[in-house]
Parts: structure tokens; sequence; C-alpha cells
């Protein structure tokens, strides 16, 4: 009983030794995640085009998706990884705005597409 303790006294802080570095190098898997995460927002957004306040979003992602890239350089994997997730916030938040536009924006075209057919309608029928 007492071998297994020992034994286990002893595997334990070597378990923890070896965690260390897989542990660190898990921080910089999951900031390069992140930042690609963010990266693909941040295309995604210039693929939609901008209107109204989405040209400022776009930039400010842009800035915060270089600063993880920046901070992941420099070994700052935890400020990488809360920039990355910055710069994703503000592309969804900018996705999500400019879809939103699109939708109006093609309301008004089926409505003015409407009214001139209807303009029609009542000239032809007065004809």
């Amino acid at each position: 009983m007492r071998t297994i303790f020992a034994a286990m006294g002893t595997a334990i802080p070597a378990l923890m030794l070896m965690a260390s570095p897989v542990q660190a190098e898990g921080k910089a898997d999951r900031a390069r995640q992140a930042i690609a995460e963010a990266q693909g927002k941040v295309q995604t957004l210039g693929a939609l085009g901008a209107a109204g306040d989405t040209p400022r979003m776009v930039a400010q992602a842009q800035a915060a998706l270089r600063s993880a890239q920046d901070n992941l350089k420099g070994g700052n994997k935890d400020e990488a990884i809360a920039d990355a997730h910055r710069a994703s916030e503000m592309a969804d938040t900018a996705i999500n705005l400019s879809k939103q536009a699109q939708v109006q924006a093609n309301a008004s075209v089926q409505a003015d597409a409407a009214l001139q057919a209807q303009a029609a309608e009542t000239q032809a029928a007065s004809a």
C-alpha cells in the first residue's frame, strides 16, 4: 500500500511537469485557432460590402486581429486569444448589421417594384 502511494507521490509531480509544456502549447494552438476564426469572419465581412457604421467596425476588427497576431508572435498567448475574440465579436456584429441593411434594401426594392407594378396595372386599366 505504501509503495503505491509512494509511486503516486512521485508520478503526480512528474505528470504535472510533463503537462506544463503541453498546456502552453495548447494556449498557442487556441490562439492560432481564435485568430483563424476571426480572420475568416473579417474576410467574410469584406466580401459582404460595407455601409453605415460597418466600415468603422471592419477597421476595428482588423486592428484587433493584427493585435492578436502581434501578441501571438510576441508570446503573449492570453492577450492574443482575447484580441482574437474581440475581433471575432466585432466582425460578427458588423456582419449582422450588414445583413440587416441588405434585408432592408431588398425589402425597399421589392416595395418599389410592387408600387411600380400597381401603377402600371392602374394605368393599363384606365386606358
